[in-house]
């Protein structure tokens, strides 16, 4: 469909036109085969998508902007939106022979720039006046146009029907058809604007990826351990039998189940790389649900790998004001690499998103291996649009999922509780098989750990008592308010400060990290330290303690709190004490669920002995968690958006609320606060309290300067006038202004008066 009439796509820097007819192939040809990935009946659906996508510039009014904007042209602008001119065009070639068609047409060309509208705005904007005026100026303005489109889509053939996909998955394959259409649209649109940007991303792209390379080199890696203790013998195994596992099984859902300290990153990397080779898959995405281990994580896989294969992709990653930054965000736009390392949060709710940024990667997931870390931490809040994301990702888009956790919850188990706001759980109909069969003598070498339960509650005070006359301890407690009264009182008790750490969400992230490579430190060299945390420290660090105090709480947690005890088995057993205080902080959402679940649990077991290897224990916590503790598995109402009888009838999606909607972490009451921690924390927070521009080095620091606090405490903060607003360009941040005693290096952010205890210590 070659544009020999003039009309414009885009106008370089240069002044070097694209023309339309030229772009809209390019994109189909592009869109076209990234649906074929999607799925290979929809190959042709992708190049309608990428002819129609842009038709609505064929109006005057925009081919006037366009010129004026450009500087081809003195004539004024005019308003020309084009979008939904197109989807208008879409939506009437296609209403009488197949409505499906025209409303999915309709929904990615309609959202092509501002992203998928619910059905009602779609509905609306379709039938709007004045897009309807633009539609009409676009078939006036060019009839041979719109001629030729029919022509080059009577040429494609019969096309598939979205009817005979299954229900469940309609939304999710109508993103992915969305997505196919942003990539190929922002891949043809750079090449043409940005030629030097479409260079460094080919060049990214040139890495050849080779998984039986990568095989042999985490071999290489993993034949270097030592085999000579129970402990490794074991993981050994578990390694060999998930290595065979993935080179003889089609893509499906899968679980590893591993005592913690069992060596599951590198048995699931070994799984997911023989099951890359085994389906040719397109590359293995690795989802962590914390920042704060997932750099540990990446940083094992870059060592064994080599940094150019592996993407890191979160909130938190520092690549410094250079090339290496630009090809980090290149790729990140839509995950074209071998290995990702990403978050739940930027996975799920890209998965559910709207906006075209957020949606651009999610046709790169198809065909994929994903390994899933920590499947206990996924919020039980969203378990089931969790679920259903990762079923259809399975069913529907071909990935090979590995379900990796310590206390395998029980997702395939149906729950009917009367009288809970949400009684349907939604449970995965397929049979997840484990990779790793439980054995009992195998995962015996991972007894390790005494737990005892409690017997009734403490005070604050005497286990800090208890802490105190420990030599080596780890104690996680359930709140930031509780571990910092623990550790004031075990300071109190005149305790060596350097043998003293705190941690928790008061302090920033380069401070947590900071502090987690000095308790290394002192743990390397036999040195007394006493921790006291919250748990953040408690899944996926990896550190080795002889003797840990864990807060009642769910059973899930108390087994990760134990994971970090007598971890190598140096002891002939490690010492886990589980506590309740009597003047801490009262439980509620999800850790008073869990406490109450594993309650029940404590009361069944016998002679008090917890074995946190036994799978069925572990299935009997999560029936009671999820049966009889857990009030919605869809607090968010998400399932009314997305697979109500309406939206399956009548495939009447809201796709932009159910975004809005789905957030995996709750940040109604909560603010971000910018510290002053360290040198360069303080140097940037100055500059930006004198209105000094940011570098991008410096703006991703920045971002490891964050601490988040509730309504409440940023109110007494505000009160005291210790925070300032600073404005940078459309976005509005608080920092912290005043360092030591706002700020301290022991245990982060202070919000009670500090002015008043630091009258005190004068």
């Amino acid at each position: 469909m070659e544009d020999s009439l003039g009309f414009i796509a885009h106008v370089d820097m240069e002044g070097k036109i694209q023309l339309l007819g030229n772009h809209a192939e390019e994109v189909a040809r592009r869109c076209s085969e990234f649906c074929t990935q999607i799925d290979k009946d929809w190959g042709n659906v992708g190049t309608l998508l990428g002819l129609l996508h842009d038709h609505g510039k064929y109006q005057k009014s925009f081919q006037r902007y366009i010129r004026h904007s450009s500087g081809l042209s003195d004539q004024g602008p005019a308003r020309a939106p084009h979008s939904m001119a197109g989807a208008i065009h879409a939506h009437s070639l296609f209403k009488d022979r197949d409505k499906a068609l025209a409303q999915i047409l309709a929904y990615c060309v309609g959202g092509h720039h501002r992203g998928l509208y619910d059905s009602a705005e779609l509905e609306n904007a379709l039938k709007n006046a004045d897009n309807k005026a633009y539609y009409r100026d676009m078939l006036r303005n060019s009839p041979q146009a719109a001629t030729d489109l029919e022509k080059r889509i009577a040429q494609l053939g019969t096309l598939p029907n979205i009817m005979e996909i299954e229900e469940e998955d309609r939304p999710f394959f109508v993103r992915m058809l969305f997505s196919a259409l942003i990539d190929a649209d922002h891949l043809d649109t750079e090449a043409f604007m940005n030629k030097e940007k479409a260079l460094l991303r080919n060049e990214s792209k040139k890495i050849d990826v080779s998984w039986s390379t990568l095989r042999d080199r985490l071999k290489e890696k993993t034949d270097s351990f030592a085999k000579d203790s129970p402990l490794n013998h074991a993981r050994a195994e578990f390694l060999q039998k998930c290595r065979t596992h993935g080179s003889s099984h089609d893509p499906s859902i899968y679980s590893l189940f591993l005592p913690t300290g069992g060596g599951k990153t590198l048995s699931s990397m070994a799984w997911a790389l023989e099951s890359a080779i085994r389906n040719d898959s397109s590359r293995i995405i690795y989802v962590i649900p914390y920042t704060s281990i997932i750099t540990q994580t990446a940083e094992i896989f870059k060592q064994i790998f080599g940094e150019e294969y592996v993407l890191e992709h979160h909130s938190e990653l520092d690549m410094g004001d250079n090339e290496e930054y630009d090809r980090w965000k290149l790729l990140t736009e839509n995950w074209d690499a071998p290995i990702i390392i990403t978050t739940n949060v930027q996975m799920f709710e890209s998965l559910y998103a709207s906006r075209t940024s957020r949606c651009r990667k999610l046709h790169n997931i198809c065909n994929s291996v994903i390994v899933f870390d920590e499947v206990q931490m996924f919020p039980s809040a969203l378990l089931n649009p969790m679920l259903r994301a990762v079923e259809s990702l399975s069913l529907c888009f071909n990935a090979n999922i590995l379900l990796c956790t310590a206390t395998q919850p029980v997702f395939t188990q149906s729950f009917e509780v009367a009288g809970r706001e949400s009684s349907n759980f939604y449970s995965i109909q397929i049979e997840i098989e484990d990779v790793v069969p439980y054995d009992k003598e195998l995962f015996s070498a991972f007894e390790r750990v005494r737990y005892h339960t409690f017997k009734g509650k403490k005070e604050i005070a005497t286990l800090a008592k208890e802490l105190h006359q420990q030599r080596t301890v780890l104690c996680i407690t359930n709140t930031r308010a509780d571990a910092g009264k623990l550790y004031d009182e075990v300071v109190a008790l005149g305790r060596n400060k350097e043998e003293i750490v705190h941690l928790s969400r008061m302090m920033c992230s380069l401070h947590i990290r900071k502090q987690i490579a000095y308790i290394r430190e002192r743990l390397s060299a036999g040195l007394p330290i006493v921790v006291i945390s919250t748990q953040l420290i408690e899944a996926g660090v990896d550190i080795d303690f002889p003797v840990v105090y864990r807060a009642h709480s769910g059973l899930d947690s108390i087994i990760q709190a134990g994971g970090r005890c007598n971890r190598e088995g140096r002891l002939s057993s490690g010492d886990v004490y589980v506590f309740d205080l009597e003047d801490g902080s009262k439980p509620w959402g999800e850790a008073k669920q869990g406490q109450q679940a594993s309650t029940f649990i404590y009361k069944r077991i016998k002679d008090d002995v917890l074995n946190p290897n036994d799978p069925e224990l572990i299935r009997q916590y999560y029936l009671e968690y999820y049966g009889n503790q857990v009030n919605s598995f869809d607090k968010r109402h998400i399932e009314d958006y997305l697979w109500s009888y309406q939206a399956k009838q009548d495939l009447e999606w809201d796709f932009e609320t159910a975004s809005k909607k789905f957030c995996l972490i709750e940040n109604e009451d909560i603010t971000d606060i910018y510290v002053p921690y360290g040198q360069e924390g303080e140097e940037l927070i100055s500059k930006l309290s004198q209105r000094v521009l940011l570098n991008r080095k410096e703006f991703r620091i920045l971002q490891k300067l964050r601490v988040g606090v509730r309504k409440k405490d940023f109110e007494a903060l505000h009160t005291q006038g210790v925070l300032k607003e600073i404005r940078l360009g459309q976005l509005s941040i608080w920092v912290l202004t005043y360092g030591y005693p706002c700020y301290d290096e022991a245990r982060g952010l202070k919000c009670e008066d500090i002015w008043t205890d630091e009258i005190v210590i004068i």
